[in-house]
């Protein structure tokens, strides 16, 4: 089981202290930037009035950010070894147990980022739960074939795209989530959090 995750390494410990090193490293390069630029746009005063608070802070938070992504991601490949190995089969619970398990570093983060994490997770899980009904034919498809695609009604088939093809419903999914944000930044500002209300600010002007 171990050599179709770490071929090129027998050992598992050593595949995940690699593998926590290089996601730690890949980490740090994404979340570097992106405090920085958050840094710089949200806590311009603040870094100022303290700019040695706000280097250690920007600091902590990508080692703290990076931590939590190397775990995750070492944990949902390493579990995987260690569960598969066990059992010496696939299974199901497999996977279940190593969400928990790998879900269970976002505690790392503060609760306010956890939200943030579960909202880009979201989609995710949404677009996996499309593609398993799909798969079991829940959702229809265009047919194959010519001749049958073309009985086939204009909307209907557009119905049908727009619910089977992520390259059409996916663009009409963001402008209407796009559209649903902008109406509360219209009519119901306390709705929205300070931080992404500050954002919204910066782009789109005082309401």
């Amino acid at each position: 089981m171990c050599s179709v995750i770490h071929p090129e390494t027998a050992s598992c410990a050593g595949y995940s202290a690699r593998c926590f090193g290089h996601a730690f490293r890949r980490s740090a390069r994404l979340y570097l930037p992106l405090n920085v630029l958050m840094t710089i746009i949200l806590g311009s005063k603040r870094l100022r009035s303290a700019p040695l608070n706000s280097i250690a802070r920007l600091l902590f938070n990508t080692a703290r950010s990076s931590v939590f992504l190397a775990g995750y991601v070492t944990t949902a490949w390493t579990m995987t070894c260690i569960l598969r190995g066990a059992l010496g089969r696939d299974a199901v619970p497999i996977y279940v147990i190593n969400g928990i398990a790998s879900g269970a570093w976002s505690l790392l983060e503060p609760s306010g980022r956890r939200l943030e994490l579960a909202l880009y997770c979201l989609p995710r899980a949404l677009e996996s739960f499309w593609r398993c009904l799909l798969d079991v034919g829940v959702i229809p498809q265009l047919p194959t074939d010519p001749v049958a695609r073309a009985k086939v009604g204009f909307v209907q088939r557009v119905l049908v795209r727009v619910l089977s093809e992520k390259k059409v419903g996916e663009p009409l999914y963001f402008a209407a989530a796009m559209g649903a944000l902008m109406m509360l930044y219209e009519t119901e500002q306390h709705i929205i959090s300070p931080g992404y209300k500050k954002v919204m600010r910066r782009f789109f002007g005082v309401n």
